[in-house]
């Protein structure tokens, strides 16, 4: 939509200025910019052409404002370019790194994928009890915060009432390509996008369903050397046995503590093999002294 630095764009009905300084990413209803107002403060500004939409988004922000996960959202408006009005919204500026690019850059332990999962599934619980389902989980919307290392979510746009049918989503999460449940938006259907994204942390690759059937995925999943918990977990959770956020959040919280037992019981073991072997050799040496 803008194609130069330094570009304004003034509020039809606030006649508040603002200045395009680059393009941060692009949604499935509008493109995203990050812009600075008449005092050189750094905001993201969310804008389209689609007015439902857009105002859809901006009413979730408002509705999920008091928590620390979403984006601050400060003022919806429009304006025209070429003869086309165009809507957006004013939201604060979140300067971090998507998941995948965490993915990409730094070595993340076994321990790690859990943990980060487990933030995941206990924001979603909190946007799950307000009545929504989050519906467009993925790596590029899940950042982490430089200035407090919080995790964040972006684009909710794909917030979506309980009960309703899903309109946006990635493939790789969504249930009904993969031939495992319906496209609504319940409980259930964002466990599945959550374990989808664990399975594809573990597997270090994404998952494409035109192109595999989920049972092959488990089944690589399954020929890794991870806790037999781990795979309980994400069999209920494609099953349906686990079936909500805070389900998934506890055996989560089960699996991260027996995958620590295990580490310290293997280490306390190396270290009685290592002892015993250090006593044999002294043993060998002085009984052939």
């Amino acid at each position: 939509m803008y194609s130069s630095k330094y570009e304004s764009i003034r509020g039809r009905w606030s006649g508040k200025t603002y200045t395009v300084l680059r393009k941060l990413g692009a949604g499935g209803i509008g493109e995203i910019y990050l812009v600075t107002d008449d005092n050189g403060e750094s905001f993201a500004m969310k804008t389209g052409r689609d007015l439902v939409s857009i105002t859809k988004e901006y009413g979730s922000l408002v509705k999920l404002g008091p928590m620390c996960f979403t984006p601050k959202v400060y003022e919806l408006d429009d304006y025209e370019k070429n003869n086309k009005v165009y809507h957006f919204f004013i939201m604060e500026y979140i300067e971090g790194y998507t998941l995948r690019d965490a993915l990409s850059k730094e070595k993340l332990t076994f321990g790690n994928k859990l943990d980060i999962v487990r933030i995941v599934a206990k924001v979603l619980k909190e946007i799950n009890d307000q009545g929504y389902v989050y519906t467009d989980l993925k790596y590029e919307n899940i950042m982490v915060d430089k200035r407090n290392g919080i995790i964040r979510l972006i684009d909710l746009g794909s917030i979506t009432p309980i009960g309703e049918r899903v309109k946006e989503y990635t493939p790789m999460y969504d249930r009904s390509n993969w031939n495992a449940g319906s496209r609504t938006a319940d409980l259930s259907y964002q466990v599945f996008a959550i374990i989808i994204l664990l399975v594809s942390m573990l597997l270090n690759k994404d998952i494409n369903p035109e192109k595999e059937q989920l049972e092959r995925v488990v089944d690589r999943l399954r020929r890794c050397s991870f806790p037999k918990d781990l795979y309980d977990m994400v069999n209920g959770c494609l099953d349906g046995s686990i079936a909500d956020c805070g389900s998934l959040y506890d055996r989560l919280g089960t699996v991260c503590r027996c995958s620590f037992a295990g580490r310290r019981l293997t280490y306390v073991l190396n270290a009685v093999i290592a002892f015993l072997s250090m006593l044999l050799a002294v043993l060998i040496r002085t009984v052939f002294a």
